[in-house]
C-alpha cells in the first residue's frame, strides 16, 4: 500500500472514530495504526516514514470498540464521556488540513493525559485497554489456561494464548513419528498405525512355541518347531523294538543287531572256546557255552587267552622268619625256577637271632653248647650253655692243680711230677735233713742230709 493510500485509511478511521462518539458505540482512546508496509508496531503507533510518532489519542475511555456484544453504559454516558469527536487530535476537522498521527504534540498530550491507576485490565482484544501503548500485553486472564484444540491424539491437549486479539487454544506437542505406545503421535487420528506387529502389539512378533497355537500371528500353528515326529519336545530314541521311534525312516538303526541273529561269541585263543549269543529286542543276549580265561599260572598254558603263556608270573620264595628274607622265582616254561635273591635258613649261633628262621630264639639257645677248658694232665673239659646270644660260665670240667708226686700231670702244663722234691730225714740233735725227688709217682732216696749214728759219750745227740 503506497504512503498516499495510508494517510486516506488514517482520515477514514478519524472520521469513523468522530462519528462513533456520538453513537451508542465504544470508542478505544488509541487507534493502532498501519504503517507503509500495512502493518501495526508492537505500542500501537502508526509508522509512515520510519518513525514512530505518537498514536491517534480518540479519548479516555477504555471501553473495547466490539460490534459483536452489548455497550455496558447507555447511549448518554457515551455522549456525556465524549470530549468531541476526534478529542485529543490537534487537527480540527476531517478534511484533511492537519495530520495528528504525525504531530508531536499531539502524543505529548496523548502521554500527558494517560488513565494512570484508573486504567482498567488489559483483556485479548487487539486492543489498548490500559492506555500504556501496548496490545494485548502482559498476563493475561483468560490466558495460560489448558484447554483442548481441534487435533487429534497427542496434539490435542493445549493451553490457551492471546493471538491475533483472541483467545486461541494452541497446542503443547508437535506431531511426531508414530511409535508403538498406545498414543497417537503424529496426530493423524490413529493409533499406532503400520507399527503393531502381526498379533496387533508392540514390540518383536513373539516366537512360535510347540503349543498347538498360532503365537507369530502367521496363520500356522507351531510351524518350525514340531520334530521329526510331529509332536512337541526331544525326538525319542530308538529302541530296537522294530518301530522307527526316531521317525527317521528307518526302523531300529543304531540298534547292534537284528532281532532273532545268532552269532558266535567270546574267544577261541589258549584255553578259551567260543559260545553262541542271540539279538534279543534289538540287543545282544548274554554269551552261552563259552569257556572263559582265567588267571596265568606256571602250568605251560595261556590260562587268560591273551596269546602269551606263562607271560611275567613270578612268585616269592623262602622265608622271612627270623633271621631269614625271601627271594623270588620266576616260571619258565611251566616250572618255578630257583630262588633268587633270598636269606636262607642256617645253623643256630649263639648271637640272639633265629638263624635256623624256626620262629623261636630263646629255646633254641639253651639247646647251644660248646666246650670249654682243657684236656691235658689230670685236666678235663667241660661245655658253656648259651643264654641271651652270650656264652654262660664253663661248667663241669676239671681245671690245673698243684703238682703232686702221683705220676700224673696234676698242673696240666705237660709234664708230669716235674720239679717236685721233699726234704726228708731229721734235723735233731746232729742230724741233718735231706731231700727226695719225685720220680715217676715216687719218691726217691734222701739225700744230702746227715742221719742218725750210734751214740757215743761225745756230749751230743749222735
Amino acid at each position: 500500500m503506497s504512503r498516499l493510500g495510508h494517510r486516506n485509511h488514517l482520515w477514514v478511521q478519524l472520521v469513523v472514530a468522530a462519528f462513533c462518539a456520538a453513537c451508542s458505540l465504544q470508542v478505544p482512546e488509541s487507534v493502532p495504526m498501519p504503517n507503509a508496509d500495512g502493518q501495526v508496531s508492537q505500542d500501537g503507533q502508526v509508522d509512515l516514514d520510519g518513525s514512530t510518532p505518537t498514536p491517534v489519542d480518540l479519548g479516555s475511555r477504555a471501553d473495547v470498540l466490539d460490534t459483536g456484544r452489548d455497550n455496558p453504559k447507555p447511549d448518554s454516558e457515551i455522549r456525556a464521556d465524549a470530549r468531541s469527536p476526534v478529542d485529543g487530535m490537534v487537527a480540527t476537522d476531517v478534511s484533511g488540513q492537519r495530520d495528528a498521527a504525525l504531530d508531536p504534540d499531539a502524543s505529548q498530550e496523548r502521554d500527558a493525559g494517560g488513565c494512570g491507576d484508573d486504567c482498567p485490565a488489559e483483556i485479548c482484544n487487539g486492543l489498548d485497554e490500559d492506555n500504556d501503548g501496548r496490545i494485548d500485553e502482559g498476563e493475561l486472564a483468560e490466558a495460560g489456561q489448558v484447554c483442548e484444540t481441534d487435533n487429534e491424539g497427542a496434539c490435542r491437549p493445549g493451553q490457551s494464548v492471546c493471538l491475533d486479539g483472541r483467545i486461541q487454544c494452541q497446542s503443547n506437542t508437535e506431531a511426531l513419528d508414530e511409535v508403538c505406545d498406545d498414543v497417537d503421535n503424529d496426530c493423524d487420528g490413529q493409533t499406532d498405525e503400520h507399527v503393531l506387529n502381526l498379533c496387533g502389539e508392540c514390540g518383536a512378533v513373539p516366537p512360535e512355541a510347540c503349543n498347538d497355537q498360532d503365537d507369530d500371528c502367521d496363520t500356522v500353528i507351531d510351524e518350525g518347531v514340531r520334530n521329526a515326529c510331529n509332536a512337541c519336545g526331544e525326538l525319542p530314541e530308538e529302541a530296537c523294538d522294530g518301530v522307527d521311534n526316531d521317525c527317521n525312516g528307518v526302523v531300529d538303526d543304531h540298534c547292534p543287531c537284528v532281532a532273532g541273529q545268532h552269532e558266535p561269541c567270546g574267544s577261541n585263543t589258549g584255553i578259551c572256546e567260543r559260545g553262541q549269543r542271540e539279538c534279543v529286542a534289538g540287543a545282544w543276549s548274554d554269551c552261552v557255552g563259552q569257556v572263559t580265561g582265567e588267571a596265568e599260572t606256571c602250568n605251560a598254558l595261556d590260562d587268560d587267552c591273551d596269546g602269551r603263556t606263562d607271560e611275567s608270573l613270578t612268585r616269592n620264595c623262602g622265608s622271612n622268619v627270623g633271621a631269614c628274607q625271601e627271594g623270588t622265582q620266576t616260571c619258565v616254561q611251566g616250572d618255578w625256577g630257583p630262588c633268587q635273591g633270598q636269606t636262607p635258613p642256617r645253623a643256630e649261633v649263639c648271637n640272639g637271632l633265629d638263624d635256623d628262621c624256626d620262629g623261636e630264639v630263646a629255646g633254641d639257645e639253651m639247646a647251644l653248647t660248646r666246650p670249654c677248658g682243657q684236656r691235658v694232665g689230670a685236666c678235663e673239659l667241660g661245655f658253656q650253655r648259651c643264654q641271651g646270644g652270650q656264652w654262660g660260665a664253663c661248667q663241669d670240667d676239671r681245671g690245673p692243680e698243684v703238682e703232686i708226686c702221683d705220676a700224673l700231670d696234676n698242673d696240666c702244663n705237660g709234664e708230669t711230677d716235674e720239679g717236685l722234691t721233699r726234704r726228708c730225714g731229721s734235723n735233731r740233735g746232729e742230724c741233718e735233713r735231706g731231700q727226695e725227688t719225685c720220680d715217676a709217682g715216687q719218691w726217691g732216696a734222701c739225700e744230702g742230709g746227715t742221719g742218725p749214728a750210734r751214740e757215743i759219750c761225745d756230749d751230743r745227740d749222735n
